[in-house]
């Protein structure tokens, strides 16, 4: 492999990346987060036994992603064929770079590192369509969900929430009718040559059929199930005494609001948290209980894969990838 024009630059950007990580672990978990109280937490759940809720989060984590990684594959696999560990090493590098970026915009950047020069390109446009599918999905379940809770735990007139449900409905369409039509957008801007700069970013989409669509929003909805699923496990662990069906509404609720409010991810864990605790109150649920619960979900979920992220990211030549001839 050639070496690269820029190895000290390439080196500078890995190093500050790592510094950062460190720094928002000991920021968000230990200056923003009551740490000792969720500390106890923790022992109090392991003294109850309560360990193998915990082991199943972190095994859910790995199924978490790797749908995610799978969709990927999927969706690039007609620009560039890769095998299911590199996407997997791909989707983590990307949760990396996403960190520090608002709305999470870094995970585009860390997933085309791992494609050949002649596709990165491509893989912007695929990964913000992989990106808008899961969108969809979750509001959509997340849609199902504040029903739920606006039925169960509110006292609105029917009739009110009815209409949110109708005008939910009918924007989540409009949305997913702009999403399903996304593979005929290329030969509509090719005509406009003003935008012919957009048209290198999107051109990838026409090799994509409806299926491919329909594919990468069930296994968004199955990601979706996936993570609610471990938050209710979280809260099992943690102590919290609900049934079932009254905490997956929370959860799914909650969910709804962490995805339509912007943020960057290493700022989100407060909002995570307060949205959190406004949900669960409903059920008088222990406030520390819920800020373990979303404080170990954001650390299971999003900083553990970070760092296996920045491993994958340490083993590529990022000046290469980034500023050096095609390595096609």
């Amino acid at each position: 492999m050639p070496k690269s024009k820029y190895p000290l630059l390439g080196w500078l950007i890995k190093v500050a990346l790592l510094l950062l990580l460190i720094w928002a672990i000991y920021h968000y978990l230990w200056v923003k987060n009551d740490f000792i109280s969720v500390v106890k937490q923790f022992n109090a759940s392991f003294d109850r036994g309560e360990i193998w809720f915990l082991i199943a989060v972190g095994l859910l984590m790995l199924v978490n992603w790797n749908i995610e990684a799978l969709k990927w594959r999927w969706l690039i696999e007609k620009t560039e064929k890769i095998n299911q560990f590199n996407a997997f090493m791909a989707i983590c590098a990307g949760i990396t770079l996403s960190m520090f970026t608002p709305n999470r915009i870094g995970e585009f950047g860390g997933r085309i590192l791992f494609l050949k020069r002649m596709n990165k390109t491509a893989g912007v446009s695929i990964s913000l369509l992989g990106s808008l599918s899961q969108w969809i999905a979750s509001v959509g379940i997340g849609i199902v969900g504040i029903l739920l809770f606006l039925i169960r735990f509110t006292n609105l007139d029917i009739s009110v929430v009815l209409s949110i449900a109708a005008f939910a409905v009918i924007a989540l369409f409009i949305v997913f009718l702009l999403f399903y039509k996304s593979t005929e957008l290329p030969a509509f801007t090719a005509s406009f040559k003003w935008i012919e700069k957009v048209n290198k970013f999107i051109y990838a989409l026409k090799e994509l059929d409806k299926k491919d669509l329909i594919k990468a929003i069930a296994l968004s909805g199955l990601r979706h199930g996936v993570f609610s699923f471990q938050y209710v496990l979280l809260f099992y662990f943690f102590g919290l005494d609900f049934n079932f069906y009254e905490g997956s509404i929370l959860v799914l609720s909650i969910f709804l609001v962490q995805t339509l409010v912007p943020s960057i991810a290493l700022v989100e864990l407060g909002i995570r948290t307060s949205i959190a605790i406004f949900f669960m109150n409903y059920i008088n649920a222990n406030p520390i209980s819920v800020i373990s619960a979303a404080l170990s979900l954001w650390v299971i979920n999003l900083m553990v894969p970070s760092l296996v992220g920045l491993i994958a990211i340490f083993k590529l030549n990022l000046t290469k990838e980034l500023f050096d001839e095609d390595n096609g």
